[in-house]
C-alpha cells in the first residue's frame, strides 16, 4: 500500500503555473510592436477626451455664444476668400484676421452635414477636431523624444500629453464647444508642422516623389489652416530657429544631410513656404493694430514704454491667473520649470535641447503675445502655451531616472482622474445653461416675434445679435403673439455668463411699460420674459431700437 502510494506520488503532474492575466499578456504585445502601442495610446486618450464631452452630445440648438456668427457669418466669408478679398470687416469680424476659421472651417461645421437643421454635423466635425489635437499632441512628444527612450516611456509621455490637457477642469467646456479656435490650430499647425518635417526629411534624402508628394501637400494644408486660425499662429516666429536647430542636428546624426541644413535649396523652398503665410498674418496684426483698435475693443499700447508695460504686467497676469482660470496648478508650476529646463538644455546644447528651449520660450511668448492684446485670461487662450510647457516637461522626463517617472506616473494618473470628473462635470454644467438658452429661443419663437411685439433689454452684444438669428432657424408659426399682443422683453435674469459684459440695447426700454411696469412670464438662471401690459407714449425710437425682429424665417 506504502509502495503503491509512493509510486502514485513520484508520477504524479507537477503543479501547473497560475496563468497570467490577458491584460499584462495583452502590455507585453504591446511592448514589442511600437505601432500598435501608439494606436493603444491614441486610442485610449481619445475615448478619454470623448467621456469628457459626452454631455453636449443631446445638445440639438445653436449656442447663443460664438455658434450664431460662425454660422451667419461663414457663407459671405468664403465667399469673399474664394475671390482673394477677404475683408474682415465685410463679414462681421472687425479687428481680427481669421479667414480660415471664419470661412473655412466655420463653412465646414456649420454648412456641410445636416447643419444647421441638425447638430450631428457639426458634432461630426467637433469629433474630427479633437481627434486631430489629440493625435498632434502625442506625435509632437513622440518626434520629440530620443530613439533609445524605452517604448512604455514614449507612449505613456505622448499620451500623458493630451490627457492632462483635456482633463484640465476648465478646458473640457472648450472641447465641448464648437466656438473655441485653439483645437484646431494647435492640432493643425503641429500636424502640418511634422508632417511637413517628414517630407523634407524623405525629400532630401532623395526618396521617390510618391513618398514625399503625401505628407508635403497634406502637411501644407494643414498648416494653412492652422495660421490662419488666429493671430496667435505668428508665435512660430519664435520657435522656428530652435526647430531650425534640432532638424540640422537631427539630420546630420541620421545622415541625411551632411552640410548645414540652410545651404539644401530643398529644404530652403519648403521653409519659404511655411514662412510666408505666417508673414502674411504678422502685416494684417499690423494692419489692425494702426487702426487704434484691436480685439475686444482694446486699444492699440502707444510707444515703447505702453507696449513694455503691458508686456510685463500682462505676462505677469496671464501667468498668475492659470491655477483660477484652468481650475489646476499643474501648469503654472510647469511654466516656471520650463524656464528652468530650458536654461540648461541651452547649456547642453544636445538634439532634443533644442526643442525643450523652443517649446519652453514659445510657450512664454505665447502668454506674452495675449497680455499684449489685452483679451482676458480665458481657459482657451492657455491651451497652445500648456501644450508646449507640458511637450518640454515630457521631454526632460524621459531622461529622469525611473524613481522619478514613475512618481510623475502616479501623479499623471492621480491628475487625469481627478481632472476628468471636474472637467465632465463642467461640461456637465454649461449643457445645462444651453438647454435653457435653448428652452429660451423656443419660447421667443413660438411667440412669432416677426408679427408679434417682442423687445430686448440689457442684453450684452452676443445674446443681442445671437438670438434673432436662432429664432429665425426654428419654424416659423402661424399663431402667436402673448394675450392679444402684449408686448414681451428679453432681459437678463441672474449673474452674467459672457464676457465681456457691455449692454448694446437701449435700456430706457425698462421704462416704457406703464405701471405696474414688466411682470414675468418665464424666467431661467439667466434669462427672462417679461411682459408689459400698456406701453407708455413717446417711446416709438425706444422701441424699433429694441425691437427683436428674425432676419428671414427657415422654411422647413
Amino acid at each position: 500500500m506504502g509502495m503503491r502510494a509512493h509510486a502514485e506520488g513520484a508520477w504524479s503532474p507537477a503543479p501547473a503555473r497560475p496563468a497570467r492575466p490577458r491584460a499584462w499578456a495583452l502590455v507585453r504585445a504591446l511592448a514589442h510592436r511600437p505601432a500598435a502601442a501608439v494606436a493603444a495610446g491614441f486610442t485610449l486618450v481619445s475615448g478619454l477626451a470623448m467621456l469628457v464631452v459626452s454631455p453636449r452630445f443631446g445638445l440639438d440648438h445653436l449656442s447663443v455664444v460664438d455658434d450664431w456668427a460662425a454660422y451667419s457669418r461663414s457663407p459671405q466669408a468664403l465667399r469673399e476668400l474664394a475671390h482673394l478679398a477677404y475683408d474682415p470687416t465685410a463679414v462681421g469680424d472687425t479687428h481680427r484676421y481669421r479667414p480660415a476659421l471664419t470661412a473655412v472651417w466655420n463653412g465646414l461645421v456649420w454648412h456641410t452635414l445636416g447643419a444647421p437643421g441638425s447638430l450631428v454635423g457639426p458634432t461630426v466635425w467637433n469629433t474630427l477636431r479633437i481627434l486631430l489635437f489629440v493625435g498632434a499632441a502625442m506625435a509632437l512628444v513622440l518626434a520629440a523624444l530620443p530613439r533609445t527612450t524605452r517604448l512604455a516611456v514614449r507612449v505613456a509621455l505622448a499620451a500623458g500629453l493630451p490627457a492632462l490637457v483635456v482633463t484640465t477642469p476648465a478646458l473640457g467646456r472648450d472641447f465641448a464647444r464648437f466656438g473655441p479656435t485653439e483645437p484646431i490650430l494647435v492640432g493643425a499647425m503641429v500636424a502640418g508642422a511634422l508632417l511637413l518635417a517628414l517630407g523634407t526629411g524623405r525629400w532630401l534624402a532623395g526618396a521617390a516623389w510618391r513618398h514625399t508628394a503625401l505628407p508635403l501637400g497634406a502637411g501644407y494644408a494643414l498648416w494653412l489652416l492652422g495660421v490662419y486660425q488666429k493671430e496667435m499662429s505668428v508665435c512660430f516666429f519664435v520657435a522656428a530657429p530652435f526647430v531650425y536647430l534640432f532638424l540640422d542636428r537631427h539630420w546630420r546624426e541620421q545622415g541625411t544631410i551632411e552640410r548645414p541644413l540652410l545651404g539644401y535649396g530643398r529644404f530652403r523652398l519648403v521653409a519659404m513656404a511655411m514662412l510666408l503665410p505666417l508673414v502674411h498674418m504678422a502685416y494684417e496684426i499690423w494692419r489692425v493694430a494702426a487702426t487704434g483698435t484691436i480685439i475686444y475693443r482694446q486699444h492699440t499700447p502707444q510707444g515703447p514704454a505702453g507696449v513694455a508695460d503691458r508686456l510685463v504686467h500682462g505676462t505677469a497676469t496671464q501667468w498668475a491667473q492659470m491655477t483660477p482660470t484652468l481650475g489646476s496648478p499643474l501648469w503654472p508650476i510647469l511654466a516656471l520649470a520650463g524656464i528652468v529646463l530650458a536654461v540648461r538644455a541651452l547649456r547642453r546644447r544636445s538634439t532634443t535641447d533644442w526643442l525643450v528651449a523652443g517649446f519652453v520660450v514659445t510657450g512664454w511668448a505665447l502668454l506674452a503675445f495675449e497680455a499684449l492684446s489685452r483679451a482676458g485670461t480665458l481657459s482657451r487662450y492657455y491651451l497652445p502655451s500648456i501644450v508646449l510647457f507640458g511637450a518640454a516637461g515630457a521631454v526632460a522626463l524621459a531622461s529622469s531616472t525611473p524613481r522619478a517617472q514613475r512618481a510623475a506616473a502616479v501623479l499623471g494618473v492621480l491628475l487625469v482622474l481627478g481632472g476628468g470628473a471636474a472637467s465632465y462635470w463642467g461640461v456637465h454644467a454649461w449643457t445645462r445653461d444651453e438647454r435653457e438658452t435653448s428652452a429660451l429661443v423656443d419660447r421667443v419663437a413660438a411667440l412669432n416675434p416677426s408679427a408679434c411685439p417682442v423687445y430686448m433689454g440689457g442684453l450684452d452684444n452676443e445674446p443681442a445679435h445671437a438670438l434673432p438669428v436662432l429664432v429665425a432657424l426654428e419654424p416659423q408659426p402661424t399663431v402667436g403673439c402673448l394675450r392679444g399682443g402684449e408686448p414681451l422683453l428679453v432681459t437678463r435674469s441672474g449673474p452674467k455668463p459672457y464676457h465681456p459684459f457691455r449692454p448694446v440695447t437701449d435700456d430706457r426700454i425698462f421704462a416704457a411699460c406703464r405701471a405696474p411696469g414688466w411682470s414675468p412670464v418665464w424666467r431661467s438662471r439667466h434669462f427672462a420674459l417679461l411682459a408689459c401690459r400698456r406701453l407708455a407714449t413717446g417711446v416709438e425710437t425706444v422701441l424699433a431700437t429694441d425691437r427683436l425682429t428674425p432676419p428671414e424665417w427657415r422654411a422647413r
